[in-house]
């Protein structure tokens, strides 16, 4: 979804084609999380695994943790 919103700020991305990006975000969300606080949790797994070592990483994952 990053990307699509960046595509769609840059106008790379019309916004039909942001919108069907969007459904079927929503949709694969639907499926694979049981609700909100299962997305965030795995979110921030993701996230915390991702940023590895980087000097940013323990300011943005304070931050998910509020």
């Amino acid at each position: 979804m990053d990307l699509a919103v960046a595509a769609r700020q840059l106008g790379w991305l019309e916004a039909a084609a942001f919108d069907r990006v969007l459904e079927r975000a929503h949709g694969l969300a639907a499926i694979h999380y049981s609700g909100w606080e299962a997305y965030a949790r795995g979110f921030y797994t993701g996230f915390s695994f991702f940023m590895g070592e980087t000097p940013e990483r323990e300011g943005f994952l304070a931050g998910f943790r509020q």
